[in-house]
């Protein structure tokens, strides 16, 4: 039976190992996926001249909130 971390920077190395483990598809489906599925719905509510742009922007915005 596996122990959970007995600290912050233990579970972190532990999230990071389990990324790396992931097959592809699941590793972009828990990282990448939500994210880009909420910009493209912003997307196409806003419409925006530059679509490219407002996606990059919003990726950049939201990248940093979990």
């Amino acid at each position: 039976m596996e122990q959970p971390p007995s600290n912050p920077s233990s579970a972190a190395v532990h999230d990071r190992i389990s990324l790396e483990a992931m097959p592809t598809r699941a590793y972009l489906d828990e990282t990448v996926v939500p994210i880009v599925m909420q910009g493209l719905a912003a997307l196409v509510q806003e419409r925006p001249e530059n679509p490219v742009q407002f996606l990059g922007e919003f990726l950049l915005l939201h990248s940093q909130k979990k």
